[in-house]
């Protein structure tokens, strides 16, 4: 059982997400992987939109996807989201994409926390604080 809470979401294969090889494009998946993420902080309690209230963003630094098996048109797929990794001005998120019991697609992004003039800044303690729940041991 996991030493930390794993958010899901679930979402439906749209035909706009779907290539010439009727499989959903590579590109098709960066959207829901941010879905499963902003949906995750939401619930955290640090969603987007506090997080700028309180004079900072959360940008995508990098990102790594990796993909293991196609998904087609109407499958139902379920994004689970953590945190793998919380430091002082940055946070790694880890996502599965999920068909079933078979995960199709993996995703870590590194987001990095800034001021609104996109200076790196340290993650504030209320932020630090909603977030841990969600980070890996």
């Amino acid at each position: 059982m996991a030493d930390h809470r794993v958010h899901t979401v679930d979402v439906r294969v749209r035909f706009s997400e779907i290539d010439a090889y009727g499989h959903v494009n590579h590109a098709a998946y960066l959207p829901m992987f941010e879905h499963g993420r902003v949906e995750m902080l939401a619930e955290a309690g640090a969603s987007l939109a506090d997080i700028r209230a309180g004079g900072h963003l959360l940008i995508v630094a990098e990102l790594t996807t990796r993909y293991l098996a196609a998904a087609e048109l109407a499958d139902e797929l379920t994004i689970r989201t953590w945190i793998g990794r919380l430091a002082r001005t940055t946070c790694v998120f880890e996502q599965h994409l999920v068909r079933g019991d078979d995960v199709i697609a993996r995703q870590s992004t590194k987001g990095a926390f800034c001021d609104l003039e996109l200076a790196f800044r340290r993650i504030t303690p209320e932020i630090a604080e909603a977030l841990e729940p969600w980070v890996a041991r």
